[in-house]
């Protein structure tokens, strides 16, 4: 007596196959999307950190601490958001520097004397993290904080800026915004430029 035994065809694997190609790639660029949007998130709300720190620095200084951007080059990193906690800087330094290490914890360490704070996007410490750059003052206008973003280099529409009081001339509000940012600190077109919903 021959039994009949029943066996996937060609056709029917390679139709399963596909499918589950599909649903795996859908879940890869829906992941890659969320992770992005979870570190951007996440460097927003050390930056509005940030910002409330200084704030409270200005408040009780009469003006924001002077910063140049200078990219780190020459081995400086003067443009980093980066403040002593050396006993022999200005107690206010030292008291800004305390209060940003734990305002933005935990996106925030202390190096050689220095707090330094950096985003959600590049490796953490002890390995060298994308630090935040912090530029006062910026457009003769408040403070802009700046990072870059996901590919950790300047330029490029993922890297995301906060100007403190705007920049009426091209029409921004208070804000954070991604855009391409150039390696000398300004916004390279303001054409391309997206306000961050917060």
């Amino acid at each position: 007596m021959k039994q009949n035994r029943h066996c996937f065809t060609l056709v029917e694997i390679l139709m399963v196959t596909g499918m589950i190609c599909m649903i795996a790639a859908l879940i890869v660029v829906a992941y890659n999307g969320v992770y992005r949007s979870w570190s951007t998130g996440n460097t927003v709300a050390t930056m509005k950190a940030a910002h409330l720190a200084l704030d409270r620095y200005m408040l009780e200084n009469n003006s924001y601490p002077v910063q140049a951007w200078d990219n780190g080059n020459n081995g400086s990193s003067a443009g980093y958001l980066r403040f002593s906690t050396n006993s022999s800087s200005a107690p206010s330094v030292v008291k800004l520097a305390k209060d940003i290490l734990q305002e933005c914890a935990p996106y925030s360490y202390e190096t050689s004397n220095h707090v330094v704070i950096f985003d959600d996007f590049g490796a953490k410490p002890p390995a060298t993290p994308n630090a935040i750059h912090y530029v006062f003052p910026y457009g003769n206008r408040g403070f802009a904080l700046m990072s870059k973003g996901k590919d950790g280099v300047w330029g490029g529409n993922d890297d995301i800026i906060y100007l403190s009081a705007g920049d009426p001339d091209h029409g921004l509000k208070p804000g954070f915004y991604n855009c391409s940012i150039e390696s000398d600190g300004d916004i390279a077109s303001y054409t391309d430029i997206e306000p961050i919903a917060q």
